[in-house]
């Protein structure tokens, strides 16, 4: 059969609104052959109608808001793929009892719905744990598809793009300026969506949500759980709410404890944001092993590191160790010790300055302490004032103090900066013995007043009593200051009544 096909209008295709009339009438005559009559020509007028444009979907952004949140079916040819199980019909019931409930909320129920719960849930609240398999080259195909003849292609491109494409946002932001005027609309309207949707407060679900995870035990739930908090937490940063739910998630796994679910987790720590790293980092070894007496595994993996910001947040955690009543496997401690001498003779002066405080205060190691003597001169007056502060931490009291510290120490007492006068003052008060006395009883007289009533206070602590009572008499005969004097008078009348 010969077909011929007239078209009479402003297009050989379906338009879009900017380009022609709201309706195209096209006449197409058809020329057939029919069996026996010869060539009979056949008019048929035919009435295509032009759907609205992305110009003209602007206009509706509300109808628009209250559909792209679900993922269209009969995704194009893209590669995208959402593991989004399917949602429990109840779940906004839930979400409002648990709001409204907080840390009396009844998880039964959800519970009950499994790993569909969870992931219904955490579609919710914590929308960025879902796992996409959308890449850079599919959000580049759908922007091209933004600008389709088809008015469906354009639609579903534009939805798609709204759920799933924020991730690659400087991508969307470049089809702005698009040669395609149907693109840049889309592309804008994609934008301003995002900017309107903003985000809802999870303050309000944040106790509930607790109590949810508090009473998990199902293993494919945990699985799920390990793998979507792993995916948002290696990627990029997040908002503090998000953190308060996250945290939860992160404490799960610290009270069970089992490696399969932190090695899903370890992940983590290859985020490139140092700041999300180390709040991670933070969150466990503040909340977690100090609430469940337990070191993380994450934080001894952290330690292992390449990473100097993630080495230098894991170390602030070591000198809880000795505090941990149940460890993993009992050569946790041991490793956690190696790793950390390692890095303390190491060549990298700052992780080695922040290995020296847990070598000092859980190890007992006598190099600690020299080394910090070393620092105590640094150009560095935060680094030189957090040196003097760990040679005068708590496990270093009534040691008797050896002649280099006497050395090192002595002079800063005499300084004008009052800052470092009164940290040296207390670094030495720590210790004890002859020299220590001697030294601190001219500070009686010091004209800030905290630094003279902490000097009285270190004295009194001396362990030595008798050779205290010794040179304070020495002081209240000989001293030359008449401040001094008088304060060694009153010490020796406290002692006297004790």
């Amino acid at each position: 059969m010969i077909a011929t096909s007239l078209g009479v209008g402003l297009a050989a295709r379906p338009m879009k609104a900017r380009e022609g009339l709201p309706m195209l009438l096209t006449i197409r005559l058809r020329w057939g052959e029919t069996m026996k009559a010869g060539v009979i020509p056949i008019l048929l007028c035919s009435f295509y109608f032009v759907v609205p444009s992305a110009a003209d979907e602007h206009s509706k952004a509300n109808h628009t808001n209250s559909t792209v949140s679900h993922q269209p079916k009969g995704i194009p040819t893209t590669g995208i793929k959402s593991r989004r199980g399917p949602e429990k019909p109840d779940i906004e019931s839930i979400l409002s009892d648990m709001k409204r409930d907080g840390s009396s909320f009844d998880s039964g129920k959800l519970r009950e719905m499994g790993k569909e719960g969870l992931s219904a849930l955490l579609d919710h609240l914590l929308p960025r744990t879902k796992r996409l398999s959308m890449s850079r080259k599919d959000v580049l195909v759908l922007i091209r598809k933004l600008g389709d003849s088809k008015w469906k292609t354009r639609k579903l491109a534009t939805r798609q793009l709204i759920e799933y494409g924020r991730p690659f946002k400087a991508l969307i932001r470049k089809a702005t300026h698009d040669n395609d005027l149907e693109v840049r609309l889309r592309a804008e309207h994609v934008l301003s969506t995002w900017e309107k949707a903003g985000h809802k407060s999870l303050e309000p679900y944040a106790k509930a949500f607790e109590v949810y995870l508090s009473g998990m035990t199902d293993k494919e739930c945990l699985l799920e759980l390990a793998r979507r908090t792993c995916f948002v937490l290696q990627k990029g940063k997040t908002r503090e709410d998000e953190r308060k739910l996250l945290g939860h998630c992160l404490a799960v796994f610290t009270r069970l404890n089992d490696d399969t679910y932190w090695d899903i987790l370890t992940p983590i720590l290859d985020n490139e944001d140092d700041d999300s790293v180390a709040w991670v980092i933070n969150h466990l070894g503040g909340s977690c092993s100090r609430r469940y007496r337990r070191f993380p595994p994450l934080l001894i993996k952290a330690l292992a590191s390449n990473r100097e910001a993630v080495v230098a947040e894991a170390l602030s955690w070591v000198p809880d160790c000795p505090f941990m009543q149940e460890w993993r496997r009992p050569s946790d401690p041991e490793r956690i010790k190696s790793f950390v001498t390692k890095i303390f003779e190491g060549k990298n002066e700052r992780l080695k300055f922040k290995a020296c405080f847990p070598m000092m205060h859980t190890y007992r190691d006598p190099r600690a302490i020299e080394y910090l003597l070393s620092q105590v001169r640094s150009a560095d007056k935060t680094r030189a004032r957090t040196a003097i502060a760990w040679i005068g931490d708590s496990c270093n009291f009534g040691h008797r103090a050896s002649p280099r510290l006497i050395k090192t120490l002595a002079p800063l007492l005499r300084l004008k900066d009052k800052d470092l006068r009164r940290a040296a003052a207390e670094a030495l008060g720590t210790y004890s013995g002859t020299e220590v006395v001697r030294n601190l009883i001219p500070l009686l007289a010091d004209k800030e007043a905290i630094i003279a009533s902490g000097v009285a206070h270190a004295l009194l602590e001396q362990k030595d009593k008798d050779m205290l009572k010794r040179l304070l008499r020495d002081a209240q005969k000989n001293a030359t200051n008449a401040l001094v004097r008088d304060k060694s008078r009153g010490l020796l009348e406290k002692l006297g009544s004790r």
